[in-house]
């Protein structure tokens, strides 16, 4: 018998993630650096490609999603308005500043070859 809830969720799978893989969310610097893991941005070490980027704090992921894509830290502890940003380059060489609470998780989406599938008719999409 199971006394607490347990709790399943689906994630955007990274590229090299393996079957039994063991993947950790936290808060500290505890967390391993390792494909899969989701921390936030202030414990991620620059030039670590990522992806699943909250904009805001406890909102989600909602930026870096789709197969095959990742972003970078280029710089952290930016100081505005009295709060710690980091600055993140993403592919097509836009830049933003996020809070450093923001997560994200390590690693490139995984399924990159989907843009080379070819789907033939208009029917193989539905």
């Amino acid at each position: 018998m199971i006394t607490k809830k347990e709790f399943f969720a689906f994630i955007l799978a990274p590229g090299g993630l393996k079957v039994e893989d063991k993947i950790i969310s936290g808060e500290s610097e505890v967390v391993p650096i390792q494909v899969g893991n989701n921390l936030p941005l202030k414990f991620i070490p620059t030039g670590i490609p990522i992806h699943n980027i909250e904009l805001k704090p406890k909102k989600g992921g909602q930026l870096i999603r789709s197969a095959g894509t990742s972003a970078e830290i280029v710089a952290k502890g930016i100081q505005r308005r009295g709060q710690e940003y980091c600055q993140v380059k993403l592919r097509s060489k836009t830049e933003y500043l996020i809070l450093a609470a923001c997560r994200a998780t390590i690693g490139k989406v995984g399924n990159s070859e989907a843009r080379l599938v070819r789907l033939g008719k208009a029917g193989r999409s539905r």
